[in-house]
């Protein structure tokens, strides 16, 4: 019994840790292509290793806002909350389709 209590104390150190670590922009790039984060339109993002700010989260990505630190501090993990974003055509103009996308 003390074993197993052990094994669930280390998994969930180690799941809470995970939450509260800063993520470099390599880690932001492989979320983006496993499908996690959606990329905003005509954005780059760098594979490296250094963390993301605020100010990069908010211009590459499709983010819920209101779980962003607001202190001027890197985001955690945990802070980084993808927003659900619906594509749509609005319209067609001479015959191409003008695509527009909403964050809900």
């Amino acid at each position: 019994m003390k074993y197993i209590f052990t094994l669930l104390a280390l998994f969930l150190l180690q799941h809470l840790s995970a939450q509260n670590a800063l993520v470099t922009h390599q880690f932001i790039q492989q979320k983006v292509a496993a499908g996690y984060f959606r990329q905003r339109p005509a954005t780059t993002i760098p594979i490296d290793n250094k963390c993301i700010t605020v100010a990069e989260a908010k211009a590459w990505l499709f983010l819920d806002e209101t779980k962003l630190p607001t202190n001027g501090r890197m985001p955690w993990w945990s802070e980084l909350v993808p927003a659900s974003v619906a594509f749509f055509n609005v319209k067609r103009l001479h015959n191409k389709a003008v695509k527009a996308y909403a964050v809900i």
